[in-house]
Protein backbone atom coordinates (compact mmCIF):
# COMPACT_ATOMS: atom_id res chain seq x y z
CA UNK A 1 0.00 0.00 0.00
CA UNK A 2 1.34 3.59 -0.87
CA UNK A 3 1.48 5.69 1.74
CA UNK A 4 0.21 9.62 1.79
CA UNK A 5 2.93 11.79 1.36
CA UNK A 6 4.75 13.33 4.05
CA UNK A 7 3.14 10.24 6.10
CA UNK A 8 6.55 8.70 6.22
CA UNK A 9 7.90 4.83 5.26
CA UNK A 10 7.98 1.57 6.36
CA UNK A 11 11.19 -0.07 4.84
CA UNK A 12 12.35 -3.49 5.27
CA UNK A 13 15.53 -3.95 6.59
CA UNK A 14 16.28 -7.74 6.00
CA UNK A 15 15.21 -11.21 7.39
CA UNK A 16 18.77 -11.31 9.23
CA UNK A 17 17.43 -8.60 12.07
CA UNK A 18 14.93 -9.87 14.89
CA UNK A 19 13.27 -6.55 14.08
CA UNK A 20 13.41 -6.43 10.29
CA UNK A 21 10.64 -3.52 9.95
CA UNK A 22 11.71 0.35 10.40
CA UNK A 23 9.31 3.56 10.49
CA UNK A 24 11.31 6.46 8.88
CA UNK A 25 10.71 10.01 8.46
CA UNK A 26 12.16 12.07 5.88
CA UNK A 27 14.14 15.08 7.91
CA UNK A 28 16.10 16.45 5.53
CA UNK A 29 17.72 16.57 2.55
CA UNK A 30 21.79 16.30 1.30
CA UNK A 31 23.86 18.60 -0.57
CA UNK A 32 23.24 16.53 -3.73
CA UNK A 33 19.23 16.12 -3.67
CA UNK A 34 19.04 13.11 -1.77
CA UNK A 35 16.48 12.65 1.03
CA UNK A 36 18.13 12.45 4.80
CA UNK A 37 16.07 9.86 7.13
CA UNK A 38 15.45 9.52 10.76
CA UNK A 39 14.01 6.07 12.11
CA UNK A 40 11.58 6.29 14.31
CA UNK A 41 11.78 2.40 15.34
CA UNK A 42 12.61 -1.00 14.23
CA UNK A 43 9.71 -3.76 14.79
CA UNK A 44 8.96 -7.52 14.13
CA UNK A 45 6.28 -7.07 12.67
CA UNK A 46 5.06 -5.05 9.36
CA UNK A 47 1.76 -3.43 10.65
CA UNK A 48 3.51 -2.77 14.02
CA UNK A 49 5.72 0.00 11.91
CA UNK A 50 2.94 1.42 10.22
CA UNK A 51 1.30 1.78 13.48
CA UNK A 52 3.86 4.15 15.12
CA UNK A 53 4.07 6.39 11.73
CA UNK A 54 0.57 6.57 12.57
CA UNK A 55 1.29 8.13 16.03
CA UNK A 56 3.25 9.80 14.66
CA UNK A 57 1.17 12.02 12.62
CA UNK A 58 -1.42 12.43 15.13
CA UNK A 59 -2.45 15.37 15.98
CA UNK A 60 -2.14 16.36 20.06
CA UNK A 61 -5.76 16.29 21.28
CA UNK A 62 -5.76 19.90 23.20
CA UNK A 63 -5.42 21.44 19.70
CA UNK A 64 -7.33 24.31 20.71
CA UNK A 65 -4.25 25.91 22.93
CA UNK A 66 -1.27 24.97 20.72
CA UNK A 67 0.81 27.92 20.25
CA UNK A 68 2.44 29.18 16.86
CA UNK A 69 5.42 26.63 17.83
CA UNK A 70 4.03 23.85 18.36
CA UNK A 71 1.49 24.28 14.80
CA UNK A 72 4.64 24.67 12.87
CA UNK A 73 6.32 21.65 14.36
CA UNK A 74 3.51 19.31 13.72
CA UNK A 75 3.33 21.19 9.51
CA UNK A 76 6.90 20.66 9.49
CA UNK A 77 6.49 16.92 10.36
CA UNK A 78 4.53 16.40 6.83
CA UNK A 79 5.72 19.32 4.87
CA UNK A 80 9.12 18.83 4.81
CA UNK A 81 9.17 15.41 3.55
CA UNK A 82 7.66 16.53 0.53
CA UNK A 83 9.64 19.80 -0.71
CA UNK A 84 12.92 20.24 -2.13
CA UNK A 85 16.18 21.25 -0.02
CA UNK A 86 16.06 25.06 -1.03
CA UNK A 87 12.30 25.44 -0.54
CA UNK A 88 12.85 23.52 3.22
CA UNK A 89 15.32 25.97 4.31
CA UNK A 90 13.31 29.27 2.58
CA UNK A 91 10.86 27.75 5.65
CA UNK A 92 13.14 27.77 8.41
CA UNK A 93 14.55 31.59 7.79
CA UNK A 94 10.87 32.94 7.44
CA UNK A 95 10.18 31.00 10.89
CA UNK A 96 13.10 33.00 12.57
CA UNK A 97 10.74 36.18 11.68
CA UNK A 98 8.03 34.57 14.19
CA UNK A 99 10.14 34.52 17.00
CA UNK A 100 7.91 37.34 19.22
CA UNK A 101 4.78 34.64 18.27
CA UNK A 102 6.25 31.32 18.94
CA UNK A 103 4.46 30.99 22.41
CA UNK A 104 1.10 32.79 21.22
CA UNK A 105 -1.73 30.36 21.08
CA UNK A 106 -2.59 29.75 17.35
CA UNK A 107 -6.27 30.73 17.50
CA UNK A 108 -4.94 34.61 19.37
CA UNK A 109 -2.66 35.23 16.23
CA UNK A 110 -4.63 38.09 14.59
CA UNK A 111 -3.92 40.10 11.33
CA UNK A 112 -1.81 42.51 13.65
CA UNK A 113 0.26 40.69 14.52
CA UNK A 114 1.43 39.19 11.12
CA UNK A 115 1.75 42.78 9.90
CA UNK A 116 4.03 44.22 12.53
CA UNK A 117 6.58 40.63 11.32
CA UNK A 118 5.70 42.22 7.33
CA UNK A 119 6.25 45.57 8.19
CA UNK A 120 9.66 45.01 9.93
CA UNK A 121 12.38 47.20 7.67
CA UNK A 122 14.87 43.55 7.95
CA UNK A 123 11.95 41.88 6.54
CA UNK A 124 11.71 43.66 3.24
CA UNK A 125 13.79 41.14 0.66
CA UNK A 126 11.54 38.03 2.57
CA UNK A 127 8.67 39.09 2.68
CA UNK A 128 7.38 36.70 0.16
CA UNK A 129 8.67 34.07 1.81
CA UNK A 130 7.22 35.15 5.58
CA UNK A 131 3.98 35.27 3.48
CA UNK A 132 3.70 32.05 2.50
CA UNK A 133 4.75 30.33 5.69
CA UNK A 134 1.90 31.86 7.26
CA UNK A 135 -0.73 31.14 4.54
CA UNK A 136 0.93 27.44 4.56
CA UNK A 137 0.13 27.89 8.79
CA UNK A 138 -2.75 28.96 8.73
CA UNK A 139 -4.32 26.60 6.12
CA UNK A 140 -3.16 23.57 8.26
CA UNK A 141 -4.18 25.38 11.46
CA UNK A 142 -8.15 25.40 9.58
CA UNK A 143 -7.75 21.96 8.38
CA UNK A 144 -7.21 20.61 11.93
CA UNK A 145 -9.70 22.76 13.49
CA UNK A 146 -7.02 24.76 15.43
CA UNK A 147 -8.50 28.11 14.17
CA UNK A 148 -11.24 29.64 12.92
CA UNK A 149 -10.31 32.13 10.48
CA UNK A 150 -7.32 32.48 7.79
CA UNK A 151 -5.63 36.01 8.97
CA UNK A 152 -2.69 35.34 6.69
CA UNK A 153 -4.74 36.29 3.57
CA UNK A 154 -4.62 40.04 5.06
CA UNK A 155 -1.64 40.35 5.13
CA UNK A 156 -0.36 42.95 2.95
CA UNK A 157 3.34 42.83 0.89
CA UNK A 158 5.53 46.37 1.63
CA UNK A 159 6.04 48.36 -1.11
CA UNK A 160 9.13 47.44 -2.99
CA UNK A 161 11.42 50.21 -3.24
CA UNK A 162 12.07 51.68 -6.58
CA UNK A 163 15.55 49.68 -7.90
CA UNK A 164 18.63 51.93 -7.02
CA UNK A 165 21.66 52.62 -9.46
CA UNK A 166 24.35 50.06 -8.82
CA UNK A 167 27.07 51.92 -7.00
CA UNK A 168 30.54 50.74 -7.40
CA UNK A 169 33.00 50.40 -4.39
CA UNK A 170 35.41 53.30 -4.03
CA UNK A 171 38.68 52.61 -4.36
CA UNK A 172 39.38 53.85 -0.80
CA UNK A 173 36.49 51.54 0.76
CA UNK A 174 38.76 48.40 -1.02
CA UNK A 175 41.92 49.84 0.36
CA UNK A 176 39.61 49.91 3.91
CA UNK A 177 38.61 46.16 2.97
CA UNK A 178 41.98 45.31 2.73
CA UNK A 179 43.32 46.86 6.11
CA UNK A 180 40.50 44.86 7.89
CA UNK A 181 41.32 41.56 6.65
CA UNK A 182 40.79 40.07 9.04
CA UNK A 183 37.40 40.75 10.00
CA UNK A 184 35.28 37.58 9.48
CA UNK A 185 33.98 37.22 5.69
CA UNK A 186 36.38 39.97 4.52
CA UNK A 187 38.25 37.91 2.22
CA UNK A 188 34.49 36.61 0.65
CA UNK A 189 34.03 40.31 0.09
CA UNK A 190 37.66 41.15 -1.29
CA UNK A 191 37.19 37.82 -3.74
CA UNK A 192 34.21 38.60 -5.64
CA UNK A 193 35.68 42.52 -5.85
CA UNK A 194 38.53 40.84 -7.96
CA UNK A 195 36.58 37.91 -9.76
CA UNK A 196 33.59 39.67 -10.56
CA UNK A 197 31.93 35.75 -9.53
CA UNK A 198 28.27 36.49 -7.94
CA UNK A 199 28.32 35.54 -4.48
CA UNK A 200 26.24 32.20 -4.96
CA UNK A 201 28.95 31.01 -7.15
CA UNK A 202 31.57 31.51 -4.49
CA UNK A 203 29.50 30.42 -2.14
CA UNK A 204 29.05 26.92 -3.68
CA UNK A 205 32.77 26.53 -4.91
CA UNK A 206 33.87 23.33 -3.94
CA UNK A 207 37.32 22.86 -2.98
CA UNK A 208 37.71 20.20 -5.92
CA UNK A 209 37.63 23.04 -8.20
CA UNK A 210 39.50 25.26 -6.85
CA UNK A 211 43.11 24.80 -9.31
CA UNK A 212 45.58 26.90 -7.53
CA UNK A 213 48.78 25.76 -9.48
CA UNK A 214 46.61 26.45 -12.42
CA UNK A 215 45.15 29.54 -11.24
CA UNK A 216 41.62 29.11 -11.70
CA UNK A 217 38.48 28.30 -10.38
CA UNK A 218 36.10 26.22 -11.71
CA UNK A 219 32.09 26.98 -11.73
CA UNK A 220 30.18 23.86 -12.33
CA UNK A 221 26.69 26.09 -11.32
CA UNK A 222 25.20 29.39 -12.26
CA UNK A 223 22.31 30.46 -13.33
CA UNK A 224 23.07 30.48 -17.18
CA UNK A 225 24.87 28.25 -19.01
CA UNK A 226 27.66 30.93 -19.96
CA UNK A 227 28.08 31.43 -16.23
CA UNK A 228 29.89 27.65 -16.19
CA UNK A 229 33.55 29.04 -16.87
CA UNK A 230 36.74 28.60 -15.49
CA UNK A 231 37.39 32.01 -13.24
CA UNK A 232 41.41 33.18 -13.43
CA UNK A 233 42.78 34.03 -10.11
CA UNK A 234 44.02 37.42 -9.42
CA UNK A 235 47.10 37.53 -8.16
CA UNK A 236 46.11 39.89 -4.90
CA UNK A 237 43.74 37.19 -4.19
CA UNK A 238 45.70 34.08 -4.01
CA UNK A 239 46.99 34.10 -0.48
CA UNK A 240 42.93 34.68 0.71
CA UNK A 241 42.24 31.50 -1.43
CA UNK A 242 44.96 29.60 0.15
CA UNK A 243 44.10 30.62 3.33
CA UNK A 244 41.16 29.25 2.74
CA UNK A 245 42.17 26.24 0.97
CA UNK A 246 41.45 22.82 2.70
CA UNK A 247 41.01 19.51 1.35
CA UNK A 248 39.47 18.06 4.21
CA UNK A 249 36.71 19.77 3.55
CA UNK A 250 34.12 20.17 1.09
CA UNK A 251 33.94 23.64 0.59
CA UNK A 252 35.73 26.77 0.36
CA UNK A 253 33.29 28.92 2.64
CA UNK A 254 31.22 26.25 4.44
CA UNK A 255 29.06 26.63 6.79
CA UNK A 256 29.60 25.41 10.39
CA UNK A 257 28.16 22.03 9.23
CA UNK A 258 30.55 21.72 6.43
CA UNK A 259 27.71 22.44 3.83
CA UNK A 260 27.66 25.26 1.59
CA UNK A 261 26.72 28.57 2.99
CA UNK A 262 23.29 29.82 1.80
CA UNK A 263 22.95 32.74 0.25
CA UNK A 264 19.85 33.71 2.82
CA UNK A 265 21.93 32.43 5.87
CA UNK A 266 24.85 34.43 4.52
CA UNK A 267 22.74 38.03 3.87
CA UNK A 268 20.91 37.24 7.46
CA UNK A 269 24.25 36.39 9.33
CA UNK A 270 27.51 37.84 8.12
CA UNK A 271 26.19 40.66 5.85
CA UNK A 272 24.97 42.99 8.03
CA UNK A 273 27.95 43.12 10.59
CA UNK A 274 30.34 43.47 7.42
CA UNK A 275 28.55 46.40 6.36
CA UNK A 276 28.36 47.69 9.76
CA UNK A 277 31.83 47.55 10.09
CA UNK A 278 32.87 49.32 7.23
CA UNK A 279 30.22 51.49 7.21
CA UNK A 280 29.63 50.14 3.49
CA UNK A 281 25.92 51.59 1.49
CA UNK A 282 26.02 49.24 -1.08
CA UNK A 283 24.83 45.44 -1.83
CA UNK A 284 26.78 42.24 -2.05
CA UNK A 285 25.95 42.65 -5.91
CA UNK A 286 27.48 45.68 -6.15
CA UNK A 287 30.88 43.56 -6.20
CA UNK A 288 30.35 42.22 -9.36
CA UNK A 289 29.30 45.09 -10.97
CA UNK A 290 32.19 47.19 -9.40
CA UNK A 291 34.82 44.28 -11.20
CA UNK A 292 32.88 44.77 -14.53
CA UNK A 293 33.11 48.87 -13.90
CA UNK A 294 36.79 49.11 -13.28
CA UNK A 295 37.31 46.37 -16.01
CA UNK A 296 36.22 48.94 -18.30
CA UNK A 297 38.01 51.81 -16.75
CA UNK A 298 40.98 49.84 -17.80
CA UNK A 299 40.00 49.31 -21.12
CA UNK A 300 40.82 45.72 -20.84
CA UNK A 301 39.39 43.12 -24.06
CA UNK A 302 35.43 42.90 -23.49
CA UNK A 303 35.10 39.63 -25.02
CA UNK A 304 37.31 37.93 -21.86
CA UNK A 305 35.68 40.18 -19.44
CA UNK A 306 32.71 38.69 -20.77
CA UNK A 307 33.65 35.43 -20.76
CA UNK A 308 35.56 35.73 -17.29
CA UNK A 309 32.45 36.75 -15.05
CA UNK A 310 29.93 34.64 -17.18
CA UNK A 311 28.12 37.15 -19.56
CA UNK A 312 26.04 35.34 -22.23
CA UNK A 313 27.59 36.93 -25.78
CA UNK A 314 27.41 35.07 -29.44
CA UNK A 315 30.73 36.59 -29.82
CA UNK A 316 32.40 35.07 -26.94
CA UNK A 317 31.45 31.41 -28.91
CA UNK A 318 32.50 32.57 -31.99
CA UNK A 319 35.84 34.09 -31.03
CA UNK A 320 37.23 32.57 -27.96
CA UNK A 321 36.30 29.03 -28.84
CA UNK A 322 40.11 28.12 -28.69
CA UNK A 323 41.46 30.17 -25.85
CA UNK A 324 42.52 28.70 -22.82
CA UNK A 325 42.95 29.83 -19.37
CA UNK A 326 46.06 31.57 -19.53
CA UNK A 327 44.64 34.25 -21.52
CA UNK A 328 42.26 35.22 -19.18
CA UNK A 329 45.31 35.25 -16.36
CA UNK A 330 47.14 37.47 -18.69
CA UNK A 331 43.75 39.53 -18.90
CA UNK A 332 42.74 39.49 -14.94
CA UNK A 333 46.90 40.07 -14.14
CA UNK A 334 46.03 43.60 -15.48
CA UNK A 335 43.26 43.83 -13.95
CA UNK A 336 43.78 46.44 -10.31
CA UNK A 337 41.59 49.10 -8.10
Amino acid sequence: MRLANGFGSVVYLGKKRRKPYGARITVGWTNEGKQIYKYLGYFEKRTQAFNCLVEHNKMPLNVENLTFEQVYEEWKKRKFQEISKSTMNGYIIAYRRFKNLYKMPFKDIRTIHLQEIMDDPKNLSMSINIKVLANQLFKYALKHDICLKDYSKFIELPKMPESKKKVPFTNEEIQELWNGINFPYTDLLIILLYSGMRISELLEMKIENVHLEERYMFVEKSKTSAGIRQVPIHKDIMPLIERRYDTQKKYLFPNRKGNAMLYNSFLISYWPKLRDNFNLKHTIHETRHTFITQASRLDLNTLSVKRIVGHTDKDITEHYTDRNINDLIAIIDRFKY
